[in-house]
């Protein structure tokens, strides 16, 4: 038989390269030949995986929206010949991108081989990151966080501003249905943002009625003059109306108010209306109480007769004939002339009587007075 024992083998070389080897042929008479040879071993059988990675998923960052992840992790390989101890493992997304880059929110396919020092790859392996966007959009107010209306002016919207750390589902929603701008209050308004991922921000403002601006008076009584009455007051009556710009109705106080009783002179009335937000507005008339009622002066109706006491006439006295009463002076004067006591000369004398109350009102009458003998011819 021949055989051919083999020296200088080499079973793996990555290079690879060839190794030189002799080969000797010997008879059964023990000739022998030999040969040199170069001989190469080449590694043809690819490495296998033998862990791979689960589906998973990951949080993007705040204010990327991205995520950096070591694709290759999980992932572990052999050489199937046992030649090469460690193949190299490396993963790319089927959008190119590597451990080195930031995956995108949503879901992203990772394909990963394992080659082996001779350069074989293993079959790929694939699996799935998604990439979650939990970070919520960020909204802004245009404007201060408390808008003042004055009551009864129109609502204006201020408005807000969103952004997102990957994209916006849409505009900001407003809500100002609660606002009431004809009642003072506070009101909320609310703004919210969504992003595609079902993140949600919502920021409140207020939204704050006053009412600053004072009621006015539709309807406010002028100076009244009245006329006094027997006890020398008179009752004032008077109607003042306001409105305001909340729509709701002021309270009016008047000092003093409708229904007094006025005393003779001038009382000045002051009337303030006020709103729900203590907003207020005054006003004044006056209120003149007069007596320009003249008194009542009462003489005889027919002369009064006074028998002659001598050539020069006679005292008359008639006090307890005349008097004057006032509607409102209860105590007025009376003065006439000639006066009562006076001499009277013989004949006829016409007397007028002045009566004068406080107020300065006068009335006058007349009467007559005779004097002389009775059945002398001349009376």
């Amino acid at each position: 038989g021949l055989s051919v024992p083999v020296s200088n083998l080499t079973i793996y070389d990555p290079t690879p390269q060839a190794s030189p080897m002799t080969c000797v042929a010997t008879d059964e008479a023990g000739n022998q030949a030999s040969v040199n040879v170069l001989v190469a071993v080449y590694d043809e059988t690819p490495p296998v995986f033998t862990q791979t990675a689960p589906n998973t998923t990951v949080n993007a960052g705040d204010q990327t929206g991205t995520a950096q992840v070591t694709l290759e992790s999980g992932f572990a390989a052999e050489d199937a010949l046992g030649v090469d101890p460690n193949p190299v493992i490396s993963c790319e997304t089927t959008t190119g991108l590597d451990s080195n880059d930031q995956l995108p929110a949503g879901i992203n396919t990772v394909e990963c081989v394992a080659t082996d020092a001779s350069g074989k790859s293993s079959l790929p392996a694939s699996y799935l990151i998604e990439v979650l966007d939990v970070t919520p959009p960020i909204v802004l107010l245009n404007g201060p966080s408390v808008q003042l209306i004055e009551a009864g002016d129109p609502y204006f919207e201020l408005t807000a501003e969103a952004t997102d750390n990957v994209a916006l589902e849409g505009a900001v929603i407003v809500d100002a249905s609660a606002v009431n701008v004809n009642v003072p209050g506070d009101y909320v308004v609310t703004y919210t943002a969504r992003d595609t991922a079902g993140n949600e921000t919502t920021v409140p403002r207020t939204v704050r009625v006053v009412d600053t601006t004072p009621p006015q008076f539709d309807e406010f009584p002028v100076d009244i003059v009245l006329e006094a009455q027997a006890d020398g007051t008179v009752m004032v009556t008077f109607e003042a109306t306001a409105s305001d710009s909340s729509g709701a109705t002021p309270v009016i106080n008047c000092s003093p108010p409708s229904g007094t009783s006025v005393a003779l002179g001038d009382r000045i009335v002051t009337c303030t209306a006020t709103d729900a937000s203590d907003s207020e507005v005054s006003g004044s008339f006056t209120v003149t109480v007069e007596d320009s009622t003249a008194p009542v002066v009462t003489v005889p109706s027919s002369p009064v007769f006074e028998t002659i006491q001598g050539p020069a006439g006679s005292i008359v006295n008639f006090d307890s004939l005349v008097s004057v009463s006032d509607l409102v002076d209860s105590a007025p004067t009376l003065t006439c002339v000639p006066a009562s006591g006076s001499m009277f000369a013989p004949g006829e004398t016409t007397v007028t009587c002045t009566g004068r109350d406080a107020s300065g009102n006068t009335a006058s009458a007349d009467f007559v007075v005779a004097v002389g003998y009775i059945g002398d011819g001349i009376y």
